[in-house]
């Protein structure tokens, strides 16, 4: 993942291909901090290519 500029914009740019129609689940895991420090919660997000 990478940050867009300073904005609070991350992108998700996979090393590979996605396939098409095809559900992936992305997930941030425990030990992300803010930048003041904060501990994150874990989080996970689902999303499904087009065709």
């Amino acid at each position: 993942m990478t940050r867009s500029g300073t904005t609070n914009t991350w992108i998700l740019n996979p090393d590979e291909s996605l396939a098409g129609n095809t559900k992936y689940t992305a997930t941030l895991a425990s030990g992300i901090t803010d930048a003041a420090g904060n501990p994150l919660a874990p989080v996970s997000w689902s999303f499904t290519t087009g065709p």
